[in-house]
């Protein structure tokens, strides 16, 4: 029983594995997996942390004073020798709005940190689509190889009859040879590079394993109205374009700090004072003091700075400047990038358009005319009514062709998902 068991589950894990595994579900593992990325979210969660932390209050201060001890005393005592004992507490207290211009740029920093991790994201989604369908278009190009391997051997056996009744020369069957042995060869240098591309995706995927086993499959259409592009699609949610939003506000933000920097802080200070000897009534000499007892007394003081003095104003002033300059550079910046992404996103569409023309006509018109000849010259080299130069001739356009479609094709999902990441999708 155990023996069927086993049987039984290694015959679904082969069954799993013969499954099309879609790009889909590989950004999603990539996602749930990429180091880099996680980081990213440590980085976030830091930056919030930041936000709170300087929306709180300076700490406050207390200090204690004994004030006045007497030097004609050897042996003091501090609780009733000296002139006072003071107690004194202080809090600073930053203009109204001064902490929310704070928060409200560390909130800015910490988008900026999202807006790296979706750049980031980005490229390497990009990276991984791209190595998906090369592993995609290998597969293809492999068992393209097997089908030429099969054809030219099944060539070499219906040669040798030929040979035998005299009706070919021996130099027919060396052409034979020498492309089954090429086809061979060039079969093998592919799959090395197959293996290597299969490594290469398991490294973006962080795979326990570099060679575990993928298998893509190629999208049975695109979601995608290339015919009205201009009227539905727009660049605000690309990547960049949306950094380069933040790193504004960021300025913007960063200016409105310079600008707090104009406005008083306050200091409050209270404090409470104990004299052993009683009120002072006169600071001429120390015998001037009412020995009548102890005695307290408190007191409150407020202070202000004066930022917007003009031998002060011009720091805050100038520095605020600097940022606005800064954020009205990145605007222009950010608009002369729209024009170019735009500019791009157009030549995309319209080599997107081509290339599914150049699809359908290879598949539609090309590949079966292709096809109808190949099988035709193999009818008549069967028949001794056509040489083997003329069958080499029409297999090798035929499987040039369709490993066209497969470069093409290749090269159609490119277009497609660099549109679809240049939107921010």
């Amino acid at each position: 029983m155990k023996h069927y068991l086993v049987f039984f589950l290694g015959l679904l894990l082969r069954s799993a594995s013969m499954l099309g595994q879609p790009i889909e579900e590989l950004i999603e593992q990539s996602f749930s997996k990429n180091l880099k990325l996680k980081s990213f979210q440590y980085l976030i969660r830091s930056a919030k942390h930041k936000e709170y932390s300087v929306s709180a209050l300076p700490a406050p201060r207390i200090s204690f004073e004994l004030q006045q001890i007497p030097l004609s005393n050897l042996s003091v005592n501090l609780l009733n020798d000296p002139l006072s004992q003071n107690l004194s507490f202080s809090q600073e207290f930053p203009w109204f709005g001064k902490l929310n211009a704070l928060k409200n740029l560390e909130e800015r920093k910490s988008l900026l940190i999202k807006s790296d991790s979706a750049l980031y994201w980005s490229s390497l989604k990009f990276e991984l689509i791209k190595r998906y369908f090369l592993l995609w278009k290998y597969r293809q190009s492999l068992a393209l190889k097997d089908s030429i391997i099969v054809t030219y051997e099944k060539a070499i056996d219906a040669a040798r009859v030929s040979f035998k009744s005299s009706t070919q020369p021996l130099s027919e069957s060396l052409k034979l040879q020498s492309e089954l042995a090429l086809a061979k060869f060039e079969r093998s240098t592919l799959k090395n590079e197959y293996r290597s591309i299969l490594v290469s995706l398991n490294f973006l995927l962080n795979s326990p394993s570099d060679t575990f086993s993928i298998n893509p499959t190629y999208p049975q259409n695109f979601d995608y109205d290339s015919e009205r592009f201009e009227d539905h699609y727009s660049l605000s949610q690309n990547p960049v374009i949306k950094k380069m939003s933040v790193m504004i506000d960021m300025q913007n933000a960063e200016m409105a700090v310079a600008e707090t920097e104009l406005l008083p802080d306050i200091m409050l200070q209270s404090m409470l004072m104990r004299m052993p000897n009683g009120m002072i009534l006169t600071s001429n000499s120390m015998s001037n003091v009412n020995k009548g007892g102890v005695d307290y007394m408190y007191g409150v003081m407020a202070s202000f700075t004066l930022p917007f003095l003009p031998w002060s104003i011009d720091g805050p002033v100038q520095k605020a400047e600097s940022f606005s300059l800064t954020a009205k550079a990145i605007e222009l910046e950010r608009e002369s990038m729209l024009k170019e992404l735009y500019s791009e996103l157009k030549m995309l569409n319209r080599s997107f358009n081509l290339l599914k023309q150049k699809i359908r006509l290879i598949q539609l018109e090309l590949l079966p005319l292709l096809r109808m000849n190949l099988d035709l010259q193999w009818s008549e080299f069967l028949l001794s009514k056509s040489t083997i130069s003329s069958f080499l001739d029409s297999s090798r356009m035929y499987f040039m062709k369709k490993q066209e479609l497969y470069e093409t094709e290749y090269e159609l999902a490119l277009l497609y998902y660099s549109i679809q990441i240049t939107l921010g999708r």
